[in-house]
């Protein structure tokens, strides 16, 4: 080029800085009537210092330009003007009418988000205004020309100020969205949910620490080798995540939880059985940071299978290992809450489980076998993270049922892994390095330097990761056409046996989210939902079969730790001969 001219313009420093790189050949080429301090020719030869250089403004441009290099560039400011100003723009939109932006979506400017309040009711932008200055943001008026509010999203704007001026635009909203244009004059406030103090100190008190609690004590029986529970109430509470604000409290139920029709949880909110802060709102009430979504239902929990005692494998000063049946979560979440191993271990032997229970690995509720728990935090942190980091001296070893006759004695299947469905949790193998974000190591590290949550919450990109199993031939089962190998695990990523099995033409054969064909134990399938009404079990894909797959953890080692833990073979992987 002859040249390349760059006006900072507020978003590569103070507006009036302008860096401009010419070739020395085409100075001195000027119009005569070119006044001195604008020929590029007396800049160049004076070294850009003619006339007194605006100090602090070079100064900032200077960094915002080293601040961009050492970011990875031009895209940088780009995927973070696309944040701060769809963030902005969904609290608008999700205001139902309350904030409206003028400007066609198609033509919306990312630096300058202007946009007004009710029709552009004067009386409540200078309330608006007001309140905002108070809580130190400013400089939103509109231009003069104009009118309305604007909000200014240079690159000088970091991302946490305009989730500042988001969680003010929807407090504000909250607090004025039923006001009338003529209660708005008299600016008469009539607010959504205002609290007296001891309204308030009463629900810091239900708070508490925040975390969900029963509202009764469960009766749980044993029946047929299945462990039921009968339906219980019980009160979910959970914060209100980054990614959840500026949204209203009915979208995030319809969007988040799926364990009940939208309808329900429309009434339900409409009835005070969903409430923030133990408060009755409307479903279109739009959360807050720091607000406290509290859910009052009647649990149905699904049954597992159980033959009335769990066993244990062994036990150190600071360890327990359990064998673990297929088809019961290792601990409460999701639909179990007391059916879970960890809460069923501690009615088993109370005594023995007294202490704080802390799970030291992953074991999908599907798959059998060892599960080690920790006594205390300390153990528990440093087992954590000798397993996230794959220590070499853990040896897993698994044994799994395939379709199919494995005609290699042993096959190592390696590559990165993509979550394709983050509600269900499906993966895949990818088929080559260069379909996954390119890293040149190859340990168990993501490839991706984007993590699985933005800076809002959002969750947009699961890293792919790298994993890698062996697998070793035991015997094949020429009747059905199905054969016993040991897997070996050299990384720890979720489904990653049951992924890499599927990917060489040999999946777990009852495993039918990865290939095989479901074959129940047990003639029921329950409700996926945990709330569901009381209603017979029934056959159908939104149901969940309680048995779990042909995978199997057998043994544990840790020899600098002399731990060694072997669990039983199951029935399915012994040869008919062997079976006794």
């Amino acid at each position: 080029f002859a040249v390349v001219y760059a006006g900072a313009q507020k978003n590569l420093g103070p507006a009036g800085v302008t860096v401009v790189i010419v070739d020395e050949k085409y100075l001195g080429h000027e119009m005569p009537i070119t006044p001195a301090y604008l020929n590029w020719a007396t800049m160049a030869k004076a070294d850009s210092m003619y006339n007194t250089p605006a100090c602090y403004a070079i100064y900032v441009t200077g960094l915002y330009l080293k601040y961009t290099k050492a970011h990875g560039g031009l895209k940088h400011w780009d995927d973070l003007a696309e944040k701060k100003s769809n963030l902005l723009y969904q609290a608008i939109e999700n205001s139902n009418g309350f904030y409206n932006a003028p400007v066609e979506k198609n033509v919306r400017s990312r630096m300058n988000v202007p946009f007004v309040i009710k029709d552009n009711d004067d009386d409540l932008k200078k309330k608006f205004l007001a309140e905002a200055k108070e809580v130190g943001l400013v400089t939103l008026s509109g231009h003069r020309s104009v009118g309305g509010l604007r909000a200014s999203l240079y690159n000088g704007m970091p991302l946490e100020g305009v989730q500042r001026l988001v969680e003010f635009m929807n407090k504000f909203y909250n607090e004025n969205k039923r006001v009338s244009r003529q209660l708005a004059q008299g600016l008469i406030i009539m607010p959504k949910r205002k609290n007296t103090a001891s309204e308030e100190s009463r629900r810091k008190r239900q708070r508490g620490d925040g975390k969900p609690r029963f509202l009764e004590e469960p009766e749980v029986y044993v029946k047929d080798g299945l462990r039921f529970v009968k339906p219980y109430r019980f009160e979910f509470r959970c914060y209100v995540k980054k990614r959840w604000l500026g949204r209203t409290l009915l979208d995030i139920c319809k969007a988040e939880f799926m364990a009940q029709p939208p309808e329900y949880y429309e009434n339900a909110i409409k009835e005070g059985k969903i409430t923030i802060d133990f408060g009755k709102v409307d479903p279109d009430y739009v959360l807050q940071g720091n607000d406290l979504l509290v859910h009052e239902t009647v649990v149905h929990e699904n049954p597992v299978p159980f033959d009335g005692q769990l066993k244990i494998i062994g036990e150190t000063d600071d360890v327990v290992a359990v064998d673990k049946p297929s088809g019961m979560p290792v601990h409460q979440g999701g639909g179990h809450r007391v059916n879970c191993l960890v809460e069923i271990l501690k009615k088993q032997d109370p005594t023995r489980f007294s202490f704080a229970v802390h799970t030291l690995h992953r074991l999908d509720r599907l798959t059998s076998g060892i599960v080690i728990l920790g006594k205390n935090p300390d153990v528990a942190r440093v087992f954590s993270e000798a397993f996230k980091k794959h220590d070499q001296e853990i040896q897993k070893c698994y044994l799994a049922r395939v379709k199919g006759n494995f005609k290699d004695s042993e096959v190592v299947v390696q590559g990165y892994m993509r979550c394709v469905d983050f509600r269900v949790g499906k993966f895949i193998l990818l088929n080559s390095d260069e379909e996954a974000d390119q890293s040149k190591e190859k340990p168990a590290v993501s490839t991706s330097s984007e993590s699985a949550e933005t800076e809002e919450g959002n969750k947009e990109h699961v890293e792919d990761k790298w994993s890698e199993t062996r697998f070793e031939k035991v015997w094949y089962d020429e009747k059905n056409d199905e054969t016993i190998v040991k897997c070996y695990p050299k990384t720890g990523r979720t489904h990653q046996i049951r992924v890499h099995l599927e990917s060489i033409g040999h999946p777990i054969a009852n495993d039918s989210c990865y290939g095989g064909e479901y074959e129940p134990e047990h003639p029921f399938a329950f409700p996926l939902a945990p709330h569901a009404n009381d209603a017979p079990p029934k056959e159908g894909s939104a149901y969940s079969h309680i048995t779990g797959i042909w995978l199997h953890a057998l043994s544990y080692k840790m020899p600098r730790k002399n731990l060694n833990f072997t669990s039983d073979w199951p029935q399915w992987a012994i040869e008919p001969t062997k079976q006794q």
